[in-house]
């Protein structure tokens, strides 16, 4: 979707595209919800300078770039309650002043459940499991542990290394 505004996709599945699963560029104030990308090339669901959207309760399975990516002047769009199984990165947020909440990354044995390296982003409630590394944040700052972003209440489980740098998961 390129240049939409208040565009909703609902419950469609995208499996073994050549690229992406889900391709938000330019987007504006769009719902994606009870998605699923299965096994795609590069990104499951990316946004790419995109603001405002919302995108819940997705699934983003063995995708081999990452599950989840937010680039490019990506900002204030919220994640919450999407799962990832498998294939690279989980989560990878390279934009700013983003939130990620009660999402679930598991099994990315190649990488980051959660890798970061936007700042202003807020990382709440989200979980991490069975990963290379829970939360990988590339960022320094004010933020939570010397990052330029805020960390609360997410959690690790069975991680090779909780999170780098420590502390931002329990």
């Amino acid at each position: 979707t390129e240049g939409s505004d208040a565009t909703t996709l609902i419950a469609n599945v995208t499996n073994r595209n050549g690229v992406f699963g889900v391709y938000l560029t330019q987007a504006t104030d769009t719902r994606v919800v009870d998605n699923v990308a299965d096994h795609n090339t590069r990104i499951g669901f990316a946004l790419n300078n995109t603001r405002g959207s919302w995108l819940e309760s997705n699934v983003a399975r063995w995708n081999r770039g990452s599950n989840f990516g937010v680039v490019d002047k990506s900002r204030d769009n919220t994640l919450r309650n999407n799962r990832t199984k498998g294939g690279g990165t989980g989560f990878a947020l390279s934009s700013d002043n983003n939130l990620l909440q009660g999402n679930t990354a598991t099994d990315h044995r190649r990488g980051s459940a959660f890798w970061v390296d936007g700042v202003g982003n807020t990382l709440r409630g989200n979980t991490a499991k069975n990963s290379q590394v829970g939360f990988n944040d590339h960022t320094s700052g004010s933020g939570t542990k010397g990052t330029a972003n805020t960390y609360a209440n997410n959690r690790c489980v069975g991680n090779d290394e909780a999170s780098d740098p420590r502390g931002l998961c329990r």
